[in-house]
């Protein structure tokens, strides 16, 4: 598949994905055992759980199915973080020039894009004692228009 037509899969699929995301956020809320309200409304606010719950894990040693699951409900609930902390929404991102080009990103309003993807992937590849904290402020500080 071209890029162009990942670029316009991508966009045909947004309003899906975004529903979608909601629903994995909900998800992702019962797996770390915090209030599925809150995590909607103040993802930020599950922070402190989800740190503890992953910081120290060997992700190395999950199953495919497992780290795909565990990779798919980080990257929203890392979405959610950034577009509470940052103003943003899902996008996709239409720049050729940008290392996330076709992929779902979060866009604020100065179109600043961040990329939770890359974040989840640097996340990971930490040994335990990594931090998720470190890894979104610097998604932030990187952030690309």
């Amino acid at each position: 598949m071209s890029d162009a037509e990942k670029l316009s899969a991508r966009q045909q699929g947004l309003a899906e994905w975004k529903n979608e995301s909601v629903q994995s956020l909900i998800d992702w809320a019962q797996a770390v055992r915090v209030d599925e309200q809150g995590m909607l409304e103040n993802p930020l606010g599950a922070m402190g759980p989800v740190e503890e719950l992953l910081r120290d894990e060997d992700i190395s040693t999950l199953g495919r199915e497992d780290f795909n699951w565990l990779a798919a409900k980080l990257l929203v609930y890392v979405a959610a973080v950034l577009a509470q902390a940052n103003g943003g929404s899902w996008a996709v991102d239409d720049d050729p020039s940008s290392p996330s080009y076709t992929r779902y990103v979060i866009r604020n309003d100065a179109g600043e894009k961040f990329d939770p993807g890359r974040v989840v992937m640097g996340y990971f590849g930490d040994p335990p004692g990594r931090s998720l904290v470190q890894h979104i402020a610097a998604a932030e500080a990187a952030a690309t228009t």
